[in-house]
């Protein structure tokens, strides 16, 4: 599913500069992904804690490779707009399956170390599917120029991806009625209940400042994926190239998150998650003055910076909610991804169209300092059991 999404995303960039789509419109094109999701991120939560996250997951897979297909065919921005809110429609289905999964399936105690398991496999799609993608679509160009690319060839290849997960997601299926029979849903009265424990002990503050830290690094690589490729036609570097660095952003995140657990085994999960969102700033301020070889060391930063907060952050969301509502904080959780992919790529989408790509990436380090904020002063202690 990782190699797929990562690799249609810039694909449909590609496409809609073959389309002759201004900047403005491709930074509108990277919100459509979090658009419609946007809307049914909550009820896809409460869908997941009745139905069980791996049937869900079997329709995020449908959807989003049906989404791929009406890109393969889009012959002007507006289907490839609806799209790319198809692709990131089957996402928002998909991700939360997954998570929820885990978080069903394994005991607490075990939830980091599957957390971080499942994240480095994340990594590995992310690292395939953009250099794949972009490097298979390079050699079905119409011309032999290092800047040109087949966008249709590149979408036909992360579709194939795409239904390669199908068999997978199948496997993990539950029964009909299965999951609600061992995870049964709690009364109003209870939930009230529940809800007023969380509001005394003040762990409804911690919960939102969580889901926030998660959402602002998941759009900042939102803006990364959209708009590298504007980046590398301002400075003449190859669409190869571009999946390269996607690729390697990919391999530093995998890196990192190989030895994750060690690291907070030793300084704790906040310590790490500010670190980390510290080099994502660090990573995005430098794409400001770097060549095209150097650009690979702020793809180590920002392989750090956007790949340790999410197994991070899983485990910090799962333990402050009640097992029976572990899909609805998913959906909510997703819908502030969503709301940040929605709002920040269209926000630097005008500020590129402004003050160029540099404007963008400056604008979009303020952004992500802010995460370090809320690491800092409102996650939760240490859970000594984990």
């Amino acid at each position: 599913m990782q190699a797929a999404y990562f690799g249609l995303r810039p694909m449909v960039t590609y496409r809609a500069i073959e389309l002759d789509a201004p900047i403005s419109q491709i930074g509108l094109l990277a919100a459509a992904f979090g658009g419609l999701s946007l809307l049914v991120a909550i009820p896809v939560g409460h869908w997941l804690d009745r139905i069980g996250p791996g049937r869900g997951t079997v329709v995020g897979v449908i959807l989003e490779a049906a989404g791929a297909v009406t890109a393969l065919f889009a012959s002007n921005f507006t289907i490839l707009f609806i799209a790319a809110m198809i692709m990131g429609l089957g996402h928002v289905v998909a991700m939360p399956g997954h998570t929820m999964y885990i978080a069903t399936h394994f005991p607490a105690e075990k939830h980091m170390e599957m957390y971080t398991n499942y994240s480095t496999m994340v990594s590995v799609g992310q690292a395939i599917g953009p250099g794949a993608t972009l490097f298979l679509a390079g050699q079905f160009a119409s011309s032999t120029a290092s800047n040109q690319i087949n966008s249709q060839a590149g979408l036909a290849i992360a579709l194939l991806v795409c239904l390669s997960a199908l068999p997978a997601a199948i496997i993990i299926r539950e029964a009909k009625g299965q999951h609600a029979l061992s995870h049964p849903q709690q009364s109003a009265k209870e939930r009230k209940l529940k809800k007023q424990e969380r509001k005394s002990s003040g762990s409804n503050s911690t919960t939102w400042a969580i889901m926030l830290s998660s959402a602002i690094v998941v759009a900042a690589q939102d803006v990364l994926i959209t708009f590298l490729p504007l980046w590398a036609i301002e400075r003449n570097i190859s669409p190869s190239m571009v999946g390269a660095l996607l690729a390697s952003r990919a391999v530093f995140t995998l890196l990192i998150r190989m030895v994750s657990l060690r690291l907070v085994d030793r300084f704790g999960r906040k310590e790490i998650l500010a670190w980390s969102i510290v080099c994502g700033c660090i990573g995005f301020a430098s794409l400001t003055f770097v060549s095209q070889e150097f650009a690979f060391l702020s793809m180590a930063f920002l392989g750090i910076g956007l790949g340790i907060a999410q197994p991070i952050t899983l485990v910090m969301l799962m333990d402050t909610v009640d097992k029976s509502e572990r899909g609805k904080a998913l959906g909510v959780r997703m819908f502030g991804h969503r709301l940040g992919q929605l709002g920040l790529p269209l926000a630097m989408g005008g500020v590129a169209d402004v003050a160029g790509m540099n404007g963008a990436w400056l604008a979009t380090t303020m952004v992500m300092s802010t995460g370090v904020f809320l690491t800092i002063f409102k996650s939760p202690p240490e859970n000594n059991a984990e």
